[in-house]
C-alpha cells in the first residue's frame, strides 16, 4: 500500500543532478532549493528550511551539520525527527509515542547472536540498538536520565558490541544524575 503522506529523498541521491529533477517533477508539494546536493553550497539546512512549516520532516543516516544551530534531531523509533530548536519539544509526549512504537513494531529475534555477524539481520540489529541510543541521547540532552538510562539499556541489551551506549550510561552514573 503506497502513503500519499510520506515522500522519500534519498540524501546521497539528490547529489545527482538528474534525480533532484525528477524529484521536483514527481513531488510537487516538496521544495528542493537546489539543482543538487552537496553538503556545503546546498546543504540540508536549505531543505528543511524550504519544507518545515509544511512537512514534518525525519532523517536517517549522517548527521550533516548545516542543521545544527537551527533544529535538533530526536529519535523516534527507527528515524529521527527535526524539530526547530527555539519551539518547545514536550519530552514526554516523545516518550509516550516512542514506546507506543516500540511496543508495536518489533524484530522477533534481536539477538546478534543468532545471526552470522555480517548479515542482513545482524546488521537490523545494530540498527534497532542505534536508534535505542539516539532516543537516550535525545533524553540525555533534555535533562530525563532516567529516560535516558533506559533508552541506553535497551541499546546495549538490543547489541551488547555497540559502545557508544556504555559510555553515555557511565557519564551519567559517574555525574550522579539519575535516580538509580
Amino acid at each position: 500500500q503506497c502513503r500519499k503522506d510520506t515522500v522519500v529523498l534519498d540524501q546521497e541521491k539528490m547529489t545527482y543532478k538528474w534525480y533532484v529533477e525528477q524529484k521536483k517533477e514527481q513531488e510537487k508539494n516538496i521544495v528542493l532549493p537546489f539543482d543538487y546536493y552537496d553538503g556545503m553550497n546546498y546543504t540540508m539546512k536549505n531543505l528543511v528550511d524550504s519544507n518545515f512549516n509544511n512537512h514534518k520532516i525525519f532523517v536517517t543516516g549522517p548527521k550533516e551539520k548545516s542543521i545544527d544551530a537551527y533544529y535538533t534531531m530526536i529519535g523516534q523509533g527507527l528515524l529521527r525527527v527535526i524539530l526547530r530548536r527555539i519551539d518547545f519539544v514536550d519530552i514526554d509526549k516523545i516518550k509516550v509515542e516512542n514506546d507506543k512504537i516500540w511496543n508495536a513494531f518489533g524484530m522477533r529475534k534481536l539477538d546478534p547472536k543468532l545471526y552470522p555477524p555480517d548479515s542482513f539481520e545482524s546488521e537490523l540489529v545494530t540498527i534497532y540498538a542505534k536508534a535505542r541510543f539516539n532516543q537516550g541521547l535525545a533524553y540525555d540532552i533534555y535533562k530525563r536520565t532516567n529516560y535516558a538510562i533506559l533508552e541506553y539499556q535497551e541499546a546495549i541489551k538490543t547489541d551488547a558490541k555497540f559502545a557508544s551506549p556504555y559510555k553515555n550510561l557511565g557519564i551519567i552514573l559517574k555525574k550522579g544524575d539519575s535516580c538509580l
